[in-house]
């Protein structure tokens, strides 16, 4: 039900909900009615957390006058809150909450208390009144194209911080999560080698439903996609790549070139043995005779020969000394 305008009067409520419970059964429904203020109201829609501030940011203002507008914000500066990104929010002493039943949402006085809106009644209602607001946050998805070779997931993936990453937290990546207050350049992904080819990332395309704000935009394609201030709604940014020849000594490299075949570096090629690693094996005989190569060296270095020569000589002397030792024995027997 809504409250029939009568002039010179403002009604304390606009609208009420009733369940009916049956046919056949009459309800009454009455609207009070407050006499019309005379002047006017300025209505501040001031963004959350800075309205503790010396200077707060004031996101919208409407002057209105004594009317409903002033106890409930009517539809067109709602949508058109909406329209710039952000949203109606209440203060209690746990925080911030989004409201979507304008009955319960709260208001500032001037010394920054939340108070309920049933307090807006009449001669009640002071010439300022304040609001909270909130960017909404909103969602960034990323694809590639249809047709893209596989190794454009994980060239995509490089480049994408992890879901719900806001702009100011991505680490170098690609944000997932952005607001109306955001600007930000898109990281464009590094080139991939799929199937013996190499594949260059070519450029941005828009998905369907999203629209940005981008002082360099050219068409729907963009090979740099930076998102102004004053974007809104949910982004769909489809990266798109085309083929091109292998050139090896091109930096621009990615993780994702796994798949392809490597000549071995350095590091991995055969060590061929230096001089001072060189190891020999004799196959000559040794002196002794043997003819299955030299023996183990034990250390002893003293020349065998010579000592072979004096055992020989020692044993000619002592042959010598039992002959003649025989011969005059017999001589002696003799006599």
């Amino acid at each position: 039900m809504t409250a029939k305008a009568q002039s010179g009067y403002i009604p304390q409520q606009t609208n009420k909900t009733l369940t009916l419970e049956g046919t056949g059964k009459n309800y009454n429904v009455i609207f009070y009615y407050t006499p019309e203020k005379n002047g006017s109201h300025t209505v501040n829609f001031v963004e959350a957390g800075t309205e503790t501030k010396v200077n707060p940011t004031i996101v919208k203002t409407i002057n209105v006058k004594a009317d409903q507008t002033v106890v409930t914000p009517d539809a067109a500066a709602v949508k058109e809150l909406s329209q710039s990104g952000y949203e109606l929010v209440s203060k209690d002493t746990k925080g911030y909450k989004k409201v979507k039943d304008y009955q319960k949402l709260t208001w500032l006085d001037e010394s920054g208390k939340p108070r309920e809106v049933s307090t807006l009644a009449g001669g009640k209602i002071p010439d300022t009144v304040t609001y909270l607001v909130q960017p909404v946050k909103y969602t960034i998805t990323y694809q590639n194209a249809a047709g893209s070779p596989e190794a454009a997931k994980n060239g995509l993936s490089a480049v994408t911080a992890a879901e719900n990453t806001p702009v100011g937290s991505t680490q170098g990546k690609n944000p997932t999560q952005y607001t109306a207050k955001d600007s930000f350049i898109l990281k464009n992904p590094a080139r991939v080698y799929d199937n013996g080819k190499y594949y260059q990332f070519s450029h941005w395309s828009l998905g369907t439903g999203t629209t940005v704000k981008s002082k360099l935009r050219g068409g729907e394609t963009y090979s740099t996609l930076t998102v102004d201030k004053g974007t809104v709604g949910k982004l769909t940014f489809i990266a798109n790549w085309k083929e091109m020849p292998a050139k090896p000594d091109d930096p621009d490299t990615t993780s994702t070139e796994s798949t392809k075949p490597t000549t071995p570096t350095e590091s991995t090629k055969p060590i061929t043995p230096t001089k001072s690693t060189k190891t020999t094996t004799s196959t000559k005989p040794s002196k002794s005779g043997s003819s299955t190569g030299a023996s183990p060296k034990t250390g002893d270095e003293i020349n065998m020969t010579l000592w072979l020569g004096l055992l020989g000589f020692s044993g000619i002397g002592m042959i010598s000394i039992l002959t003649t030792y025989v011969q005059r024995r017999k001589e002696k027997n003799n006599e």
